[in-house]
C-alpha cells in the first residue's frame, strides 16, 4: 500500500508541475518614441548672368536668378538681403555699371525692386512655409548707354538672408 500511495504522491506531484507551469502570467508596460521638431530653414541662390555687355547699347540688358527657400512647415520667415549697391563693379578696378535688381513672389508675380546701399526685406512680407522648396524669381538690368566702363569683368556680391 505504501508503495501505491508513494506512486499516487509522484503521480499528482508531477500533474500539480505540469498544471502550474501550463499557466503564464505576463506584465507589459508602453515604450514611447519622441522627438521634437524645430523650424530651420535653408537657402541657396541662383545668380544673375548678363553675359557680354556693350556699353554703345541704346537697350537694357536683363538676366534671371533665383532665391530657393525651403523650411520647416508653417515655419513664419522674412526674405532679406544686404550688400546691393546698385552697381557692378570691375574686378580690380573702379569702373562700374549701374544695374537694378528685384525679386517677385513665388508664382513671378509683382515687382519687389531692392534699395541700393540699405538693408532690407527682399519681399515686403512675412512668408508662411510649406515644408517644400519656394522660389523666388530675381531679375536685374543693366541700364543702357554706359560709355564709361572700361572692358573687363564686373560683379557685386548680394547677400540674402531668410529669418525665421
Amino acid at each position: 500500500m505504501q508503495e501505491s500511495l508513494m506512486k499516487n504522491t509522484i503521480a499528482m506531484t508531477a500533474l500539480t508541475l505540469i498544471a502550474s507551469t501550463g499557466m503564464a502570467a505576463s506584465v507589459s508596460t508602453t515604450f514611447t518614441s519622441a522627438a521634437t521638431v524645430q523650424n530651420s530653414c535653408t537657402i541657396s541662390t541662383v545668380g544673375l548672368d548678363f553675359g557680354g555687355y556693350m556699353g554703345a547699347s541704346t537697350n537694357a540688358v536683363t538676366a534671371g536668378g533665383k532665391v530657393t527657400t525651403t523650411c520647416t512647415k508653417n515655419a513664419v520667415f522674412a526674405l532679406n538681403y544686404s550688400g546691393f549697391t546698385g552697381k557692378l563693379t570691375k574686378a580690380g578696378g573702379t569702373d562700374t555699371l549701374d544695374y537694378a535688381v528685384s525679386t517677385s513672389n513665388v508664382e513671378g508675380n509683382f515687382n519687389f525692386p531692392l534699395t541700393a546701399n540699405q538693408n532690407g526685406s527682399a519681399l515686403p512680407y512675412w512668408i508662411l512655409a510649406t515644408g517644400t522648396d519656394l522660389i523666388w524669381p530675381v531679375t536685374g538690368t543693366i541700364a543702357p548707354n554706359q560709355w564709361g566702363a572700361s572692358a573687363g569683368n564686373y560683379n557685386e556680391v548680394i547677400t540674402f538672408t531668410v529669418d525665421y
